[in-house]
């Protein structure tokens, strides 16, 4: 059975208060998703 869900984005070391700027490109191929995310912190 396929897990239907939400992307979430785990912040590793990082404070997500701290975020600039993000862009996520989230592209799906039969039942896999890749994501691309590109995180610029201050």
């Amino acid at each position: 059975m396929m897990k239907i869900g939400r992307p979430i984005i785990n912040f590793i070391e990082k404070k997500p208060q701290d975020l600039e700027s993000i862009e996520i490109s989230i592209s799906h191929c039969k039942e896999f998703a890749i994501a691309n995310v590109i995180a610029i912190f201050s």
